[in-house]
């Protein structure tokens, strides 16, 4: 029986939509690969923290910020639920998601001549890491399968979205 709940309450959601992770940001440029490959060597530095719960520590100059949003979905069946997604997805240059991830990177350094060669003598770099997911309010008044449907259909789109 929860299988076939679990068809219906996906049935009633349209699908997360796959692509660009940028697609959510506005202007998307060639700095966006630099700045993957420059969070991918910042994260590889210092030892593994593998089951760590606390992020690494950053280098200095370099700030992180991750903002977790949201967004209201009512109901206690699985087609009201559906329905409340459908209705209430975040909406991005004419497209609808259930869940979005959008990151920002932006950077400023100072330079100097020392030696008569060119030398950066400061560097600071900033990251905003933003995802919006659906919120259920009515889950205190839902069946535990519906729940169970709920926990586990926002675990895959949360997964998705990181």
């Amino acid at each position: 029986m929860t299988a076939v709940h679990r068809a219906s309450f996906f049935a009633m959601t349209p699908p997360t939509r796959y692509g660009d992770p940028r697609s959510a940001q506005a202007g998307s440029s060639g700095r966006g690969a630099a700045g993957l490959a420059l969070l991918l060597a910042l994260s590889s530095c210092g030892p593994a923290r593998h089951g760590a719960s606390a992020p690494p520590s950053l280098p200095s100059g370099v700030r992180a910020e991750v903002v977790e949003r949201s967004y209201p979905v009512r109901g206690t069946t699985h087609r009201e639920i559906g329905r409340s997604l459908a209705e209430n997805r975040v909406s991005i240059a004419g497209r609808s998601f259930a869940g979005v991830h959008s990151w920002r990177l932006s950077w400023r350094y100072r330079y100097g001549s020392a030696a008569s060669a060119c030398r950066i003598r400061s560097l600071d770099i900033r990251l905003v890491s933003e995802t919006v997911l659906p919120r259920w309010e009515d889950r205190g008044r839902a069946d535990s399968a519906i729940v169970a449907d709920w926990d586990h259909y926002l675990g895959l789109l949360r997964a998705h979205e990181n």
